[in-house]
């Protein structure tokens, strides 16, 4: 009997993120990995309810990864994270994704969230220190504390790219006075959290990842190239300071950032400085995997 496929759909506030993979010989197999940028949760940090304009993305990129999983012949598991969790009309989405996918989105809380996105994003990566491990998402950032592949804990916080973006970064190119802003913000989230010192955090999701792209200046982008890439601090800290410069037309135009990252890359640029920051850490080490990679172990019922 052939090992079921699966494709796991992870329905964010900025991307909708899939990935298509089955078992071999006892790990995970990724067959194929797309993202579409449908910004679900555009707004809703302010108005508390997701913009119709915004639903129609997300429901065409669900169509089309509805067609990606029939190509493969797979069967299709669906998350949604913050924008789902937030908005009081969730249901105006998740009604009509459900016939859009043919199965049912589940909501998960913040807490699964960081379980999903710590055994996807460990997956592969062979981390054995002790690291704090950040899932910088558009409504939020899940931070882990980690020995190796042992979690010893996990928080969800409200430090999203997005919503960074949208309260506290709205110059053209910021004003040092925004971006001292949004840095006090973030540090008024993870001071309370009491951090250990470690020897190196790890970055998941699109920021993380769009950083490595740049530091390669990948012209087209190829997880295999970033996922494992350190970054020291102060690589990081000349990438923010480069970006935040910019316009964002141009910072549109930089190798390795996709155009529609562009508007929110320097917010999450800035949580992962202020966690480096916060325990003193050195490193930054990017993972390309997430919660949709830990949505297919657990499908599969693989522990890698």
């Amino acid at each position: 009997m052939t090992d079921p496929t699966w494709l796991a759909l992870d329905i964010g506030t900025h991307t909708v993120l899939a990935a298509v993979g089955r078992a071999a010989a006892g790990r995970l197999a990724v067959l194929d990995d797309r993202q579409w940028f449908a910004r679900l949760g555009e707004g809703v940090r302010s108005s508390g309810r997701l913009r119709p304009e915004a639903v129609a993305r997300a429901l065409e990129a669900l169509a089309e990864a509805r067609g990606l999983a029939e190509r493969h012949g797979a069967r299709i598991a669906a998350v949604a994270t913050r924008a789902c969790r937030e908005a009081c009309n969730a249901e105006e989405f998740l009604a009509p994704a459900r016939d859009a996918l043919g199965v049912p989105v589940e909501v998960v809380a913040g807490e699964r969230e960081a379980e999903l996105t710590f055994r996807g994003a460990a997956s592969g990566l062979g981390v054995t220190d002790r690291a704090v491990w950040a899932d910088v998402g558009g409504g939020s950032t899940e931070i882990i504390l980690a020995e190796g592949r042992r979690p010893e804990g996990a928080v969800s916080t409200p430090l999203g790219a997005v919503a960074l973006t949208e309260s506290w970064l709205r110059g053209d190119p910021y004003a040092p006075a925004e971006l001292r802003a949004a840095r006090e913000e973030i540090r008024r989230q993870i001071d309370p959290l009491g951090l250990p010192r470690v020897s190196l955090v790890v970055g998941i999701g699109g920021t993380a990842t769009t950083l490595a792209a740049v530091e390669r200046g990948l012209p087209t982008y190829d997880g295999s190239q970033v996922h494992g890439l350190r970054l020291s601090r102060a690589t990081l800290a000349a990438h923010i300071e480069a970006l935040a410069a910019l316009t964002l037309a141009r910072r549109s135009q930089v190798p390795g950032l996709a155009p529609q990252r562009a508007p929110v890359i320097v917010a999450g640029a800035l949580v992962l400085d202020e966690l480096l920051s916060a325990t003193g850490a050195g490193t930054l080490v990017v993972s390309d995997r997430g919660v949709r990679h830990g949505v297919l172990l657990d499908r599969l019922g693989l522990h890698d």
